[in-house]
């Protein structure tokens, strides 16, 4: 799989209900998806810098271990996570504040400044940590604990495979006397826009109730790595007192 595969399965659905990304990507995101053509590959590239936290992080990340943004590593630490995350320090990441997220229509100066300042020694710039801690950049979503778990991406065990939709069971975020923690497994229908082959026990990330991919056994370790890495950083330093 190419990095920008990666990038766009996960960003589809958000795209989709227009939480994110400046137009409507999902059908050429489909249409790549089902033929990997490289030219529609490279308008994708070119589109995704619009996705101001997705593509913001993916650029500190690569920018930190000088790889291409688009690289399949470098796309898989942010969405999934890998050992490239180790590499990026907490003094980087409120760079990323200070000036991509500082813009009036986000954050705000004043309120980019006061964020970047707050973030713990250590933090890991995985997807977690932005839904975690920022929440929705664009303000479009409310800030719900249901909106919370649709925008994780969370590892789901398929139950059941049927035509445009798959039955998992995954374990979906609380809150326990202020703090965040993993809950209890729940079983819920997710929408499958892409033909790829799926199986009852396969395990697959799931973005705002949409199939993204089907996970190695490596890359569902990493993910739940990551996230409860992020999820005891952020609970330590008080962040959601």
């Amino acid at each position: 799989m190419q990095g920008i595969e990666l990038l766009v399965r996960h960003s589809f659905a958000p795209n989709r209900l227009h939480y994110c990304g400046d137009d409507d990507y999902s059908s050429r995101i489909q249409q790549f998806i089902q033929s990997r053509d490289p030219t529609l590959g490279q308008t994708l590239k070119k589109e995704y810098t619009t996705f101001r936290a997705a593509f913001g992080y993916v650029k500190t990340i690569a920018e930190s271990v000088q790889k291409n943004p688009f690289d399949f590593e470098v796309a898989e630490a942010y969405w999934i996570g890998n050992a490239l995350l180790d590499h990026v320090s907490s003094d980087i990441l409120s760079k990323l504040f200070l000036t991509r997220f500082s813009a009036g229509e986000y954050l705000g100066s004043e309120l980019a400044a006061e964020m970047a300042a707050q973030l713990p020694a250590k933090i890991y710039p995985h997807h977690s940590f932005h839904v975690l801690y920022l929440h929705f950049l664009s303000g479009k979503v409310p800030v719900t604990l249901p909106n919370i778990n649709h925008c994780l991406i969370l590892p789901a065990k398929v139950l059941d495979v049927s035509p445009g939709k798959l039955t998992v069971e995954k374990k979906p975020f609380e809150i326990h006397n202020g703090d965040f923690r993993i809950g209890k497994p729940v079983h819920q229908e997710i929408d499958r826009f892409f033909s790829d082959p799926i199986q009852t026990g396969d395990w697959v990330s799931v973005h705002w109730n949409t199939y993204c991919m089907t996970l190695t056994p490596l890359q569902k370790e990493n993910l739940e790595k990551y996230t409860a890495a992020n999820l005891a950083l952020l609970n330590a330093a008080s962040i959601f007192s």
